[in-house]
């Protein structure tokens, strides 16, 4: 899990504000994985395209496992639609090392709402 420490270290210099963080940590969603070779560059470190990916597959499990996925979307003809990413990286996680992926709403104002995405690596995370 990531600790209420960790989330204001990552959002200190953004206007951490406590009551917006307690919120958001209901509304957070984690899973583990490995960096897989078919993820990784030729120096074995994993791509932003594989980074992307592992955010976006993040938001699609926590929307199937709240039971409103892409076959409820379907059925509503409703989607989610992704108007920009901003991603910092400390470093690109390298082939094999154990990852946690994790996701979380910080608001919504009418159609429009955000979300944001870390990737806890050893020792270091990037977020989104």
């Amino acid at each position: 899990m990531c600790s209420a420490k960790v989330m204001v270290e990552i959002f200190g210099s953004c206007g951490y504000n406590k009551k917006e963080h307690e919120q958001e940590a209901r509304n957070m969603y984690e899973y583990d994985s490995r960096v897989r070779l078919s993820e990784v560059d030729q120096y074995q470190r994993m791509t932003l395209n594989a980074v992307l990916n592992y955010f976006q597959d993040c938001s699609t499990f926590q929307s199937e496992d709240l039971g409103i996925g892409t076959t409820v979307l379907k059925e509503e003809k409703r989607a989610w639609l992704l108007s920009y990413w901003q991603v910092i990286l400390n470093r690109k996680p390298e082939l094999g090392e154990k990852i946690t992926i994790g996701t979380f709403a910080t608001e919504f104002k009418g159609l429009f709402g955000n979300r944001n995405f870390y990737m806890k690596l050893q020792n270091m995370i990037a977020y989104m």
